[in-house]
């Protein structure tokens, strides 16, 4: 009595090399660009959510654009940037208490027509009768 040998393993398993060409690179490939996807989302709302929250201009200028800063904390027009009501001498104090703080600073440089860099052009309080 002869008999053919049997086997007991499946098909696929015989053949390693066919299941990871088949199965195991394309799985592999999709995990990666699912989590970089994934990833790259989560980075671009964090960019956006962080943008949202620093305020615009994030800096503010010490004295009106064009004006020079003097020894005694005041500011001096230069001639430049004089706006209306003001001479080519005019000299402010950026710490007074009328000009203390952003909104007393921005209503000045407003009334006046005065560029103050992250004061008249600050994002928050932008205004749609002055425009600069």
């Amino acid at each position: 009595m002869s008999s053919a040998p049997t086997t007991y393993l499946p098909v696929t398993l015989r053949a390693p090399a066919q299941w990871v060409q088949r199965f195991f690179w394309p799985l592999l490939i999709g995990v990666t660009l699912a989590t970089l996807l994934l990833v790259l989302g989560y980075a671009l709302y964090a960019l956006v959510a962080a943008r949202k929250r620093l305020p615009f201009p994030p800096t503010q200028a010490l004295c009106p654009d064009s004006w020079k800063r003097l020894g005694d904390g005041k500011c001096r027009c230069q001639g430049e940037n004089m706006g209306i009501d003001l001479s080519p001498l005019s000299t402010i104090d950026p710490n007074s208490a009328t000009l203390r703080g952003l909104d007393s600073r921005r209503a000045w440089a407003g009334n006046h027509r005065v560029k103050w860099d992250g004061v008249s052009n600050h994002h928050s309080h932008a205004s749609s009768s002055t425009v600069f």
